[in-house]
């Protein structure tokens, strides 16, 4: 037992990413593949029977709230499973978000296949992996932290609202919003007062200027001007 390969399964939406991730865990002879999905309900479908050491998961299936709540029920239904996170977000942005969702790291895919399968093992052994930045600043918070110290935009909004604000800095009315969500346009109506309250917004065009301000700012790589130039259309 003490040689036994250890159970990986993976999830992931973009089946060139899977493809990826299944190559380096053949190849590596003390990791056996155990099973791969494309989204949360193909994974419970399978993880039941399967039972790996570790679920190594993007963070965006569909949209960065359903990660979330991948996570989460994972941890609800599996409370012994090993989670890490893999994905391109900004681990500055999203990895306390990750953590206190249920998984016990997070590495970003940009950082290669060796960094992926240390991540990997560190979990397997029962600790926690993040990168050094969000551990400095974790630990800066708990530290230093003060009651009335201002807070960024991720730490203000919750994990829904945080979907939708970045989602209006793309560019997508209420209307797209609802549907990408699956909820009603009036809750998103919702979403947005609340979100213009936490940042102290006072007008719709404020908010999408913010919004926009923010996706340019934190994701520079995915069409910041495309967004831009479409966002300011969409303004009230």
């Amino acid at each position: 037992m003490a040689n036994r390969a250890r159970k990986v399964f993976v999830v992931d939406d973009h089946p060139l990413i899977r493809a990826g991730l299944a190559a380096v865990l053949r190849a590596d002879p003390d990791l056996e593949l155990s099973g791969e999905a494309e989204g949360a309900t193909d994974a419970f479908s399978k993880l039941a029977n399967v039972q790996p050491d570790i679920v190594i998961t993007d963070l965006n299936l569909g949209s960065i709230l359903h990660g979330l709540d991948f996570i989460r029920a994972l941890r609800s239904r599996f409370p012994q499973m090993r989670i890490l996170v893999c994905s391109m977000h900004d681990e500055k942005l999203y990895g306390e978000k990750v953590l206190r969702a249920g998984a016990n790291g997070f590495v970003s895919k940009a950082l290669g296949s060796e960094e992926l399968l240390r991540a990997a093992r560190v979990v397997m052994d029962g600790q926690m992996y993040i990168g050094r930045e969000i551990e400095r600043r974790m630990v800066a918070d708990y530290i230093n932290g003060k009651p009335g110290e201002a807070k960024s935009v991720t730490e203000l909004l919750t994990d829904r609202e945080l979907e939708i604000y970045r989602m209006i800095g793309w560019g997508l009315s209420g209307r797209e919003i609802a549907q990408a969500l699956e909820i009603s346009k009036s809750t998103v109506e919702s979403h947005r007062v609340h979100i213009k309250e936490k940042l102290g917004l006072t007008s719709p065009s404020a908010l999408v200027r913010s919004a926009v301000a923010w996706v340019l700012q934190n994701e520079p790589d995915q069409g910041g001007p495309a967004v831009a130039a479409r966002s300011a259309e969409s303004a009230e």
